[in-house]
């Protein structure tokens, strides 16, 4: 049996992004049609509604967000998700120390306060 939800998504382009979600068995697939997805690379369309956040989706069907996570939970992408959205947030503490040090280094160059 093959499910599939299909969004729109508004990104760059003047005309929405079509991301569409195919499940057969545990097994999840995702495509999207702007540039990334067309290059089989990793696009922020995908990974946006894969971790909850819906914002773009211009389409009327955003409640389907709960049934692709419904089919994440199930599937063996949600480890990698769930790793992803970890790094993310270590990436976004380290910038924050970086950003930190950088400010302290340039008022003890100039001799600020």
């Amino acid at each position: 049996m093959t499910d599939e939800v299909q969004f729109l998504v508004q990104g760059s382009d003047p005309e929405p992004y079509a991301v569409t979600f195919h499940r057969r068995g545990s097994e999840l697939r995702a495509s999207c049609t702007c540039r990334a997805g067309q290059f089989g690379s990793h696009c922020k369309h995908r990974i946006a509604i894969l971790i909850g956040n819906p914002a773009a989706i211009v389409s009327e069907n955003e409640e389907d967000c709960a049934t692709v996570a419904e089919w994440l939970n199930d599937s063996p992408l949600s480890e990698a998700v769930a790793e992803f959205v970890e790094a993310e947030r270590v990436l976004g503490s380290a910038k924050r120390r970086v950003a930190k040090a950088k400010k302290q280094m340039s008022r003890m160059m100039t001799g600020a306060p």
